[in-house]
């Protein structure tokens, strides 16, 4: 679906843009803020897939925690900024960056999943509950 998603978002994104009444520098940069987000999109719900679905369903929410964390908080905010404010890099690349959260993500869901170490037993035994 996310593949889907991708080209959609790549084959739709001229007329979109021209549904606004901008300067051909602003559409320009959407153009290409939509071309990265049909990439991002792919990785986008691989990654929700992944750690929302397949890790935290099987027990590994903590797993899940820490990279939300990590990601955002330590890789794709800060080279946000770094790439904005200190380096001055264009619109696209910030954007890519604060949003390669995403692609890292499920990379490391990927992986996790493979590994088989995120299996846990959720279940209980029915003995445990009281029946009223």
């Amino acid at each position: 679906m996310g593949m889907i998603a991708g080209i959609i978002i790549y084959l739709i994104r001229p007329v979109v843009v021209n549904l606004y009444n901008v300067t051909d520098d602003t559409k320009m940069i959407a153009m290409e803020i939509m071309k990265v987000t049909s990439i991002i999109v792919v990785f986008q719900s691989l990654g929700v897939n992944m750690m929302m679905g397949v890790l935290r369903g099987g027990g590994d929410a903590k797993f899940v925690l820490v990279n939300d964390i990590i990601f955002m908080w330590l890789v794709a905010i800060p080279g946000g900024f770094l790439a904005a404010f200190v380096f001055k890099l264009p619109i696209v690349i910030v954007f890519f960056i604060i949003k390669s959260d995403e692609v890292l993500k499920s990379i490391v869901s990927i992986f996790r999943v493979t590994s088989g170490k995120w299996v846990k037993d959720v279940t209980r035994d029915f003995e445990e509950f009281e029946v009223i």
